[in-house]
């Protein structure tokens, strides 16, 4: 099994053959012209190749980027939490964007999608409002490994509990440690030195949990 990350998000895994994208976000300018990858992305959306599964973790560009998405095979099989209501799947039907099958996932339900793969959806910890209502992590067992792509989703003791008590030993975790925001480079009421300070207590703090 090989993964490689290609920014932000934005990471393919290959196994057996197969590949899998998960959340599609490679064309620069999103945001209404906002954000950019930096360091630029080495792989452009057209140059991406051929996928067999996309998983889509929510609806926010920096993970579901129609400008990349447009470039993804129409016979590839796209993975979504089944929540009311679905905004990615709202967002592909706005778009024509037709795949060979969309997989409605619920949350604590491994469902098995492929003879070797297993995926299943690990919703956001309740006691975060805003991204329980718009985000999800992927656990899939593909073959023996076991695969959890938390992606925006801060791990939380219940969802870890689940995890552990239905797939033992996580092979490869994908976690976040930091969040997209203007704090603190855009508040004009800090100086550089506290700009500079606050970035490391974020960075540090997103690192220790």
């Amino acid at each position: 099994m090989i993964i490689t990350n290609w920014g932000g998000a934005t990471a393919v895994i290959e196994h057996n053959g197969k590949r899998m994208l998960f959340d599609p976000w490679l064309d620069d300018g999103i945001f209404h012209g906002s954000w950019f990858h930096y360091p630029p992305v080495q792989v452009k959306p057209e140059n991406m190749g051929r996928f067999d599964y996309v998983f889509i973790s929510h609806i926010h560009e920096d993970h579901c980027s129609a400008g990349t998405i447009r470039h993804i095979n129409r016979d590839a099989e796209v993975i979504i939490m089944n929540r009311h209501p679905n905004f990615v799947l709202n967002f592909l039907r706005v778009n024509n964007f037709e795949f060979k099958a969309v997989h409605l996932v619920k949350p604590r339900t491994p469902t098995t999608i492929a003879p070797n793969l297993v995926v299943d959806i690990v919703e956001a910890d309740p006691a975060h409002e805003l991204a329980h209502i718009i985000d999800s992590a992927l656990v899939m067992k593909w073959d023996d490994y076991v695969i959890y792509n938390a992606n925006d989703c801060k791990p939380y003791a219940d969802g870890l509990r689940y995890i552990k008590q239905a797939y033992g030993t996580v092979d490869l975790a994908l976690i976040p440690y930091a969040g997209g925001s203007g704090y603190p480079a855009c508040y004009q009421n800090l100086s550089h030195d506290e700009k500079m300070k606050e970035k490391e207590r974020i960075y540090t703090s997103g690192i220790a949990s």
